[in-house]
């Protein structure tokens, strides 16, 4: 590159040196003052107007950005007036309550709130703009262009002029209508199971197994019992205590067959009594939960009077075996004699009373 002469002129802005302009002629040349002055001033207008060009060009890119994650959320966004009024919704938000867009802008939020949430949701709305609260989140139910509810998760915060005066609500609203169903399906059942847990003549338990190092059960604690437990087993208070606090006497059989429900996952029914308790017991177990799971859900009869009114059938039935017509009847009372020591006590006594 030949210069012969150039002229530089800096661009100053804030203190900083932003550009410099720098013009020159192949062969020498003595610059003319107004030459100079000219450059100056189309320096001086140049240089701001790339500024502002490029400024704007940054804003543009910034409002694209903007525009493609507001537009593109799979949240619903909007900006809204302080009295309530829609100024901007993207397309999810439109989709929420089944509007388009012209039809929202052309109304409020307040038209759209069920009753019941609205109060609160005012009340939280005049916090913000009273500077008591940053924003507020709450649930709260829309109504539908076609009369019908949607559930939504609503986040707010307030954008404030320079001055500190409010200028818009930035509104961010996911619908949990799907979540909600799926809440009240649980409440419904789990009133179901309470009635049912409630009213069944059967006992009913939920237990957690406890296993030793060696994973050998060893015992169990009691966390559900239903209104019937106590009346049928015998123990009071049961709910946290296990059941060698209980029962310290309680046979290893309860802990075993429990323990192996509990690690393989199988149901089990069974008939057991239990000496220390003095009752018998018809049995339903089955795990709760996964293959991790270590509770296990109990089904019991007090099946005692059963029991013993078949011990007593057996008993009678023994007793007509072991007494045969050739036996003295000396004989026959020393047999019916041991056969009660047998099944009932440590000993007997039979008086044989003389006949009239």
């Amino acid at each position: 590159l030949q210069l012969g002469a150039v002229v530089c002129v800096p661009y100053i802005s804030a203190g900083r040196l932003k550009s410099l302009l720098v013009i020159g002629h192949r062969a020498a040349y003595d610059w003319r003052s107004d030459e100079i002055e000219l450059t100056r001033a189309l320096t001086a207008r140049l240089w701001p107007a790339i500024e502002r060009a490029q400024t704007e060009e940054k804003l543009r890119e910034a409002e694209q950005r903007f525009r493609a994650t507001f537009e593109q959320a799979p949240v619903g966004i909007a900006h809204v007036c302080p009295d309530g009024r829609w100024l901007l919704v993207t397309r999810r938000l439109c989709e929420i309550p089944g509007y388009s867009a012209a039809e929202l802008l052309s109304r409020t939020f307040q038209d759209l709130t069920h009753p019941a949430d609205l109060a609160t949701d005012l009340d939280f709305m005049h916090r913000v703009l009273a500077g008591k609260m940053a924003g507020y989140a709450m649930e709260k139910r829309y109504y539908r262009q076609d009369g019908s509810l949607v559930w939504v998760n609503l986040t707010v915060s307030l954008v404030r002029d320079a001055a500190g005066e409010p200028k818009y609500f930035i509104t961010v609203i996911e619908d949990i209508t799907e979540r909600k169903q799926g809440e009240e399906k649980l409440r419904e059942s789990e009133e179901r199971f309470r009635s049912v847990f409630e009213s069944i003549d059967e006992g009913f338990c939920i237990v957690e197994m406890i296993f030793d190092e060696a994973n050998r059960p060893v015992d169990y604690r009691f966390l559900q019992i239903n209104p019937v437990f106590a009346q049928l087993t015998g123990l009071e208070d049961a709910i946290g205590k296990t059941a060698r606090e209980l029962v310290p006497e309680l046979e290893e059989f309860w802990f075993e067959t429990y323990g192996r429900v509990a690690l393989t996952g199988e149901a089990i029914r069974f008939e057991n009594g239990s000496v220390p308790m003095g009752r018998w017991f018809d049995v339903h177990a089955s795990r709760v939960g996964g293959a991790d799971s270590r509770r296990g859900a109990i089904i019991f009869n007090n099946i005692t009077a059963r029991k013993r009114a078949e011990e007593g059938q057996q008993l009678l039935a023994e007793t007509s075996r072991l007494l045969p017509t050739s036996l003295h009847v000396t004989d026959r009372l020393e047999t019916v004699g041991q056969l009660f020591v047998k099944e009932f006590a440590d000993w007997c006594m039979l008086h044989l009373l003389a006949a009239d």
